[in-house]
């Protein structure tokens, strides 16, 4: 008896759940001629290309066994489901209807084929699946122009602005939106929330901000907005609307300045008067009478003399003469006033000239690039950047740029004015490091005192090319060709002077050390970005 009543029981558990369980019906199931493109393709464990298998059945909760690799997808009318390559069978579980499995083979499909598109088209018998409890509110997307600097407001309440996109929780009905931004029209309006999903808002606010270009006389200038520098030679950007003050400034010369008012969406140019120079004197006192004077590393007369016209500001004073020990020095001039440098040049000692040490090549490379070992703390390239021999002046650069250009300016230097602190093996703005890569670089201003201070230094002819021979502590030399320099569109000094670049600024927005040698003198001193120079590598 017992036995009974618990057959009965269990016929009693069974029988509700059968009586709502109903058969998956399959309509149809074929291969498709869609190709599977990159973006969609999945590889099993072999690394193989899977098959794509779309169930299309617009029921939650279905479950997949068999062959399957990875995580199956549903976008509420379609599973998409992988399989690996010559699978056969695929069980289905639907909630609410008994278990299917498919035999491909029914439809024709031997097996399954990796990189291709299936699909199997399910029709599940009615079927009514629990609904969630509507939470009566959904979300509203603004995606806002600018992205920075702009203020969102929704029902009057201020929203976080992430990269230019707001996300906000809603209750469904009508609500209010306010978004501005300085130099910009603000925009507002109204957007209805609803259960059919969220809801996204593009706003694009319009620009009313001012053009402004500012155009100076006087070649080279910096310009400032506000005392804020904007750019050198001339300008030209947006402002909002408002009072400026702009001006004009130069190294030896008096600013000018003009005020502006800018309306909204203004287009206004200001040509700013040619700047007056502003000069001092540099009274030259050495000895011996006749050493050679050079101002910023152009020759300006003999010693003893009074050189006029200097413009305000720091220079570099250079006194040298064959025999003698060359003299450096920075002296600062004042508007009307004397800066005097006076003093006596040291004799050299006579020393019995030891034969030619000729330059060879080395075979030694690093990165492709032929580099001699003088005995200091780097290695020097045989040759400079660009060059196809060890005399060949090789490519001209500015300061901090990376390539040649017709003309070299201030007003096209893209480090002039800008602060920058040691550039040595930055790809962005070492030539050396850009153009050869590997461990090149630009020498420091220490590693040039270094070759100038423990080398000994023949002015030579080389391959038809006047320069220094540079023969390291190892007794292992360079040749450095007295190759000139570039400004403007000319090159000039070519054969008579060098000038090489370090990666050194000299603490100012627009000066950097270089190395600058001529017959009988030779040392580093600070000079302008913006000229063109050759580039001599050095590596560790």
């Amino acid at each position: 008896m017992n036995r009974l009543h618990t057959l009965i029981l269990l016929l009693v558990l069974i029988w509700p759940f059968n009586s709502r369980s109903q058969d998956l019906v399959v309509l149809d199931c074929r291969p498709t001629a869609d190709p599977m493109l990159v973006s969609m393709q999945r590889t099993d464990a072999n690394n193989d290309i899977c098959a794509l298998v779309r169930v299309l059945l617009p029921v939650g909760g279905v479950k997949f066994s068999g062959n399957t690799v990875g995580d199956v997808s549903f976008d509420g009318s379609e599973y998409r489901v992988y399989l690996t390559s010559g699978t056969k069978f695929l069980q289905i579980s639907c909630p609410g209807h008994y278990p299917l499995r498919i035999d491909f083979r029914d439809y024709g499909i031997n097996a399954l084929e990796g990189k291709r598109i299936y699909e199997l088209k399910l029709k599940a018998q009615s079927f009514v699946q629990p609904q969630a409890a509507d939470p009566g509110a959904n979300y509203l997307i603004l995606n806002v122009q600018p992205a920075q600097g702009v203020s969102v407001k929704v029902d009057g309440t201020s929203q976080i602005v992430d990269g230019g996109t707001v996300s906000v929780y809603l209750k469904y009905g009508r609500h209010t939106y306010h978004v501005e931004s300085d130099g910009y029209a603000p925009e507002e309006g109204t957007v209805e929330i609803g259960p059919t999903g969220k809801t996204v808002k593009e706003v694009r606010l319009q620009s009313v901000m001012a053009t402004l270009t500012v155009s100076p006389e006087t070649p080279g200038c910096a310009v400032y907005v506000n005392d804020r520098f904007k750019g050198t030679g001339t300008w030209g950007g947006q402002l909002p609307a408002g009072l400026y003050r702009v001006e004009a400034r130069k190294d030896g010369h008096r600013p000018q300045t003009v005020t502006i008012e800018l309306s909204q969406r203004d287009s206004r140019t200001v040509t700013i008067p040619a700047l007056s120079p502003v000069y001092g004197i540099i009274n030259v006192n050495y000895r011996p009478v006749g050493a050679t004077v050079a101002i910023d590393g152009m020759e300006a007369g003999t010693t003893p003399d009074i050189f006029r016209n200097v413009t305000v500001g720091r220079h570099t004073v250079t006194v040298s003469k064959p025999g003698y020990q060359s003299r450096q020095e920075q002296v600062t001039v004042g508007e009307n006033q004397t800066a005097t440098v006076s003093g006596e040049l040291v004799a050299q000692a006579v020393q019995q000239q030891a034969a030619p040490v000729a330059v060879s090549t080395t075979g030694n490379t690093i990165n492709g690039h032929e580099y001699v070992d003088l005995g200091l703390s780097v290695k020097w390239a045989a040759c400079n950047v660009g060059a196809s021999s060890i005399e060949d002046s090789g490519n001209y650069y500015a300061w901090g740029e990376t390539a040649t250009k017709a003309e070299y300016t201030q007003a096209n230097s893209k480090t002039y004015g800008k602060t920058k602190g040691d550039i040595s093996g930055n790809p962005q703005y070492d030539a050396a490091r850009a153009n050869w890569g590997g461990t090149w670089r630009l020498p420091t201003k220490a590693e040039f005192d270094e070759l100038v201070n423990k080398c000994k230094w023949e002015w030579t002819t080389q391959g038809g090319k006047k320069g220094y021979r540079v023969i390291g502590p190892s007794g292992n030399s360079i040749f450095l060709p007295a190759a000139g320099w570039r400004s403007g569109s000319s090159l000039y000094d070519a054969d008579t002077r060098g000038y090489y670049w370090s990666s050194t600024p000299d603490g100012s927005t627009d000066a950097v050390f270089d190395l600058l040698f001529f017959s009988g003198y030779r040392s580093t001193y600070w000079i302008r970005r913006f000229s063109g120079f050759p580039v001599r590598p050095v590596s560790e």
